[in-house]
């Protein structure tokens, strides 16, 4: 796990590892970073299984570089600040590593909450969808499972190159674009983990990047179906660097918009907080308020 702000979320997250049970435990956690806030949670921790690693402010892909680095277990699973572990996620996905010699990395279902802990979606697949998914050669077509919600075998992610520095966002995709390549899929059809869904999260500050990027690891796809080597993309992958904002309005308004649309139907009182919270990024937005009056009323009557 990779840190840099939010204390709160690294605490729920860091609790919610050393809860599991039925493994042999080493948390690495890197701090990329962090806020001296985030640092004190840290230390707050005495626990022998968790092994800090620090480096400068570099982002998520070469913290996981090193983490996976430091790790002494062939198992790596994945998690992120904010996200957590359900019961029996480390100890069903490592069985079933070692169980399948064959196997790269195991996935499992995933529950998607707001800051707040509002549920907003779930998200599902079967190995044929991600292995379709992730093999595709059509742009439209690409599909990864939730990056924290997977393991994978130290030996298989050696083999492949591991996370490529250039891909500053979608790492994990390009990453399991490559080990279904070379070793098979497999998924727990179970929830056994949680993630966040933030509104001024990476994912809405860089969308477009995200989506250039996936066509990207298309394109690799098909020069590793030709025999032919994807190193060509690295160099347009690198191209894409975070986006530094003005101002969050823009993004936080997006990411809200989001989770209100999501809500409007099957939580409506809790849409309207959301629809609030548009409004007060762009208080002029008459959709907006359409469907503000429309959840508060679905609240109260329905």
């Amino acid at each position: 796990m990779s840190v840099f702000d939010k204390p709160a979320d690294v605490k729920i997250t860091i609790e919610s590892v050393l809860a599991q049970v039925g493994v042999e435990l080493e948390f690495i956690i890197v701090n990329d970073g962090a806020h001296e806030s985030v640092l004190s949670v840290l230390r707050s921790f005495n626990d022998s299984r968790i092994k800090v690693i620090s480096q400068v402010n570099q982002g998520l892909t070469l913290a996981l570089i090193n983490g996976c680095s430091a790790a002494s277990h062939e198992c790596i699973a994945r998690v992120d600040a904010g996200d957590q572990m359900m019961a029996g996620r480390l100890k069903n996905q490592a069985e079933c590593l070692r169980q399948y010699d064959d196997v790269g990395m195991v996935c499992c279902w995933v529950k998607i909450h707001t800051d707040e802990g509002v549920e907003l979606y779930d998200v599902t697949y079967t190995e044929q969808e991600l292995l379709a998914g992730l093999s595709t050669s059509e742009k439209d077509k690409l599909r990864s499972p939730v990056h924290a919600s997977v393991m994978f075998r130290k030996s298989f992610y050696e083999l492949v190159g591991g996370y490529r520095k250039e891909f500053y966002f979608t790492q994990d995709c390009d990453l399991w674009a490559r080990l279904v390549s070379v070793s098979k899929l497999r998924v727990i059809p179970e929830f056994l983990q949680r993630a966040l869904y933030s509104p001024s999260g990476i994912s809405g500050r860089n969308a477009e990047s995200q989506r250039e990027l996936a066509n990207l690891i298309v394109e690799a796809n098909e020069l590793r179906a030709k025999n032919k080597s994807d190193d060509v993309i690295l160099s347009r992958a690198q191209q894409y660097r975070p986006i530094k904002a003005k101002s969050s309005e823009n993004t936080d308004f997006a990411g809200n918009y989001f989770i209100a649309s999501i809500l409007s139907n099957r939580n409506p009182r809790a849409a309207a907080t959301y629809w609030l919270r548009c409004l007060k990024s762009k208080p002029w937005h008459v959709l907006v308020w359409l469907r503000l009056l429309k959840s508060l009323f679905n609240s109260i009557y329905r």
